[in-house]
């Protein structure tokens, strides 16, 4: 990953106090108008990411694109994760299953077992996982605030990143 510090982007050090990162996209799937929300990689990493079910089960291209981009900016990729869509498992697996990271995009605490209170952007440390509950990824990536709110909980879960 390099640095940006071209003459176009130099204005970018008023708006962020840390550093920005260009991804490359060398490693991106071409992709029909959409593509399946659930995905079964090889789980590498153990981490579980579930997406809040939208009503047909699909992504655009655009959000797939943007999945793939915060997965490279802590270097995952997708054989280190599996993502599934919240109607498709019970509400309590992220607890019981073998994941180290568990992210609910979309999701309420209590959908996979957790107290209420609890608040999104933290990170829940709950029976040896790390738990982090965002809004979903279509918010994420028209809302800069919330971008660097999961930036900073990625930075402290993936910490050599």
């Amino acid at each position: 990953m390099e640095k940006t510090e071209d003459s176009h982007s130099s204005f970018l050090s008023y708006l962020f106090n840390e550093d920005l990162y260009i991804i490359p996209e060398k490693d991106s799937r071409s992709l029909a108008s959409s593509a399946q929300l659930t995905h079964s990689g090889n789980i590498k990493k153990q981490i579980l990411i579930v997406i809040k079910e939208n009503g047909d089960g699909a992504i655009s291209a655009e959000h797939h694109e943007f999945m793939l981009k915060i997965l490279q900016s802590v270097s995952l990729t997708w054989e280190d994760v599996q993502i599934i869509q919240d109607n498709q498992y019970n509400g309590n697996r992220a607890l019981e299953d073998d994941y180290l990271v568990v992210w609910g995009l979309g999701l309420a605490p209590q959908d996979i077992g957790l107290d209420p209170q609890n608040e999104s952007y933290q990170i829940i440390d709950q029976e040896g996982k790390k738990i982090i509950l965002t809004d979903p990824l279509e918010e994420i990536k028209t809302d800069v605030i919330k971008k660097k709110r999961l930036w900073a909980c990625l930075k402290q879960l993936f910490p050599q990143h």
